[in-house]
């Protein structure tokens, strides 16, 4: 009796752990495909902005990697390489951010552009590189596990 027991509990396991498997798989699918998504919609709200090139450009590499993710296709040192230089990016725009916190009207980040208050742009550019740096190192990370 004991043995039947063990037998199908780890029949059940197998099962679970099969379950999961696919569960997860999917679901790494439907993250890269909503990030695509999201960076695809970053990238067309980008056509507005003073220096439109270089942010259609992160947005629309970073919404692409995460397409071919979804896809099967990964490309780790593309994504390594637009992390890393997000990442840098975000660097050089610490100052303004720091400014920015520092400044006695925190919610001005919700207004328009402002010439005599530069600090606000570049923090807003800050917090879209260090969405597109999120989101770069989760298909990085899915990818990295898969092999």
């Amino acid at each position: 009796m004991s043995r039947i027991f063990l037998i199908s509990f780890s029949n059940d396991i197998i099962i679970i752990y099969i379950y999961l498997l696919f569960y997860y798989s999917s679901m790494k699918k439907i993250i890269s495909f909503l990030l695509s998504i999201v960076f695809f919609l970053f990238a067309s709200l980008q056509f507005n902005d003073p220096d439109p090139l270089i942010w259609v450009a992160v947005y629309a590499l970073t919404s692409i990697l995460c397409l071919f993710f979804g896809f099967g296709k990964s490309f780790p040192t593309a994504t390594l390489s637009l992390l890393f230089l997000c990442l840098l990016w975000c660097v050089t725009l610490v100052p303004s951010l720091f400014q920015w916190i520092q400044s006695s009207n925190v919610h001005e980040i919700f207004g328009s552009m402002m010439g005599n208050k530069p600090y606000i742009e570049e923090s807003r550019e800050f917090m879209g590189l260090l969405i597109a740096s999120a989101g770069l190192f989760l298909i990085w990370k899915f990818g990295k596990s898969s092999e």
